[in-house]
């Protein structure tokens, strides 16, 4: 059975179906939000110790309800994990179509996770990116002649509240190294030395999210020292939280793997963040994540 189900914060003003349990109203004074997923490793459909415990399958339609029904604008964002780094399994697309699936909806940020730089590598990532209209971060991975980051270092998003910056950490790669007469040496340096400088090249930013694939211990050792922080997105284990944990008076909210969970940060005037919560696929959705029907359609009938 999964751990705690994390949860999200609520939906903004003029929603339809405001009581629909599983997404109560937002703040009052909220002006944009992010809906983050966490490792989806490639899931389409609902997979997991139960039933409808996770997959992408409704999001979809879940995007076109939101775009229907409420009017503060949102934005999707991936942290990384998203592609499965094996041969496709049941219920899992390969790792370029489920990229050109989550181009789609549309994602607008995505985030380098180990899974990623195993299929695609550096190289193959610069070129994804360069035509995916989702824009790929990556803190770690770097130029070796040069220290700077390969694909991006830091990407910032602007939203009607303010401007959303977004860094991501994977684990140190010892046996990775890529090398090219354009590129150069890439490899994967030392997460902890990152920390302090992860939004130096996103100075306009007023909210700042770190996607962490890092084990909790070096998660938790290494914010101690961090600037500018101001949430972490935790996808590297299974555990599942429906809201922040401090850490070094960091929010901190797990999403875990499999698809089971929707982050959602609503921000306020100047990108401050109201509510920082997160929702399980699993419990009642205005849209249901098997069928992709509305759920009061569904219960109609």
């Amino acid at each position: 059975m999964p751990a705690l189900l994390l949860a999200v914060l609520g939906l903004p003003l003029g929603v339809a179906v405001a009581e629909t349990p599983g997404w109560p109203a937002p703040p009052d004074d909220t002006r944009a939000m992010l809906l983050i997923t966490g490792a989806d490793q490639g899931r389409l459909n609902p997979s997991g110790c139960y039933r409808g415990s996770g997959g992408s399958l409704y999001r979809p339609a879940f995007d076109t309800w939101l775009r229907n029904e409420q009017s503060v604008p949102f934005h999707w964002i991936a942290t990384g994990n998203v592609v499965f780094p094996g041969p496709a399994k049941v219920g899992t697309l390969p790792p370029e179509e489920f990229l050109d699936y989550l181009a789609e909806l549309p994602y607008e940020i995505i985030g380098v996770g180990p899974h990623e730089l195993e299929v695609f590598g550096g190289l193959g990532l610069a070129s994804i990116d360069g035509g995916h209209p989702a824009r790929f971060v990556s803190s770690n991975l770097v130029v070796h002649e040069t220290g700077s980051a390969w694909v991006r270092g830091c990407v910032e998003l602007e939203t009607a509240a303010g401007t959303v910056a977004f860094a991501s950490l994977i684990p140190r790669r010892d046996d990775y190294v890529e090398h090219s007469p354009e590129a150069g040496t890439l490899l994967v340096a030392d997460p902890g030395a990152r920390f302090a400088r992860l939004f130096a090249g996103c100075p306009d930013a007023r909210y700042r999210v770190l996607f962490s694939h890092l084990p909790q211990t070096l998660l938790r050792r290494n914010l101690g020292e961090a600037a500018e922080i101001d949430l972490v997105i935790e996808i590297r284990n299974t555990l599942e939280l429906t809201e922040p944990v401090i850490v070094h008076g960091i929010p901190v909210l797990s999403l875990g793997e499999g698809g089971r969970l929707v982050g959602r940060i609503a921000l306020g005037e100047g990108a401050a963040p109201l509510e920082v919560r997160g929702v399980p696929v699993s419990l009642p959705f205005p849209v249901d994540p098997v069928s992709g029907e509305l759920i009061a359609e569904s219960l109609a009938r």
